[in-house]
């Protein structure tokens, strides 16, 4: 009885079912497993899986093979690209309205070399920190929203504040077409 309600279990494990419900953080992990070479393919599965639904790798490895594969099988849409055009010009984020600049013109050259900088160091391992610098945060209006401007004391609490924002909730989807940027 232990052992069907163990696997019962991880058959409801839930998994995400598109780049929308994947996180940078996620994808920041998975790139990592991608440079690895020490592991098989059957290792290298068993570690996306456990980085897509939270459970622990031994946790995993103990689903029976069969299992595996099924979950295997619902992984599918990894091997496509997210969409290229944004969804939303605005979006929210930590309960924040925020646009992200796609006019290169818009960006300071303080901002530039910053992004340029940080790039330099891994651009999915950093991807967090450019969206943050692209970011601006955004005040609805009688008819439109308009740009809300930090002072030079608070930015750099409210850029961390971004970054750890966007590498923890913002779906790899809503990102990708600015990483191509």
């Amino acid at each position: 009885m232990e052992q069907v309600a163990f696997f019962r279990y991880f058959c409801d494990m839930e998994y995400p079912k598109g780049w929308q419900e994947v996180t940078l953080a996620q994808l920041v992990e998975l790139d990592q497993l991608r440079t690895r070479t020490d592991l098989d393919p059957e290792e290298t599965m068993n570690q996306v899986l456990s980085v897509l639904s939270g459970v622990h790798i031994d946790e995993i490895e103990a689903l029976p093979h069969n299992e595996r594969i099924m979950s295997y099988s619902r992984m599918g849409w990894l091997a496509q690209y997210p969409a290229k055009k944004p969804k939303k010009r605005v979006f929210k984020l930590g309960g924040t309205h925020y646009r992200i600049v796609s006019n290169p013109a818009e960006v300071s050259a303080g901002e530039y070399a910053t992004i340029q900088k940080i790039a330099a160091d891994g651009l999915i391992t950093n991807l967090h920190q450019i969206i943050a610098c692209l970011m601006i945060e955004q005040r609805r209006g009688w008819f439109r929203w308009h740009d809300v401007r930090h002072d030079k004391t608070t930015g750099a609490q409210k850029f961390a504040e971004r970054a750890r924002l966007v590498r923890e909730q913002m779906p790899v989807a809503q990102a990708y077409p600015y990483a191509l940027f």
